[in-house]
């Protein structure tokens, strides 16, 4: 998706919608000193996100903002990685989209490897309580 949208033709007007609804914000940095960027999933319903909107804004906020901080903040190769935190509170069915979740690891994975030294999840109780089982075949 990267090649046919380059994040660097994405326009703020383009995605100032999602940005305005906060559900990736930058929170300050980690111990380690790396920026951190929270993911909060009770903001995001597939209903009201078209899959376009969530890869837009996902590739703006990388080439315009993730990119543009490491480069001034954290100079060189040692430094110039960035933690992510998926805060799963407040996570039901409404807000489950595989589609916009796959889009996202796959980004990382395929275009911006070098730049996450950590991807965590943060309050997973909806998924231990409901997903596990179901996905195990447990009771």
């Amino acid at each position: 998706y990267q090649r046919r949208v380059h994040g660097n033709n994405v326009t703020h007007d383009m995605v100032a919608v999602e940005l305005a609804r906060r559900k990736l914000v930058h929170v300050g940095t980690s111990t380690n000193g790396r920026p951190v960027l929270w993911l909060r999933a009770r903001l995001h319903t597939k209903r009201d996100t078209p899959l376009r909107d969530v890869q837009l804004t996902s590739l703006y906020i990388m080439e315009r903002i993730v990119r543009p901080a490491l480069r001034s903040e954290l100079p060189g190769p040692a430094g110039e990685t960035m933690v992510l935190v998926a805060d799963i509170s407040g996570f039901g069915l409404a807000n489950i989209d595989m589609e916009s979740t796959r889009f996202i690891s796959e980004m990382f994975r395929d275009f911006y490897p070098e730049l996450l030294d950590a991807a965590l999840v943060f309050l997973l109780r909806w998924w231990t309580r409901h997903g596990s089982s179901a996905r195990c075949g447990g009771s």
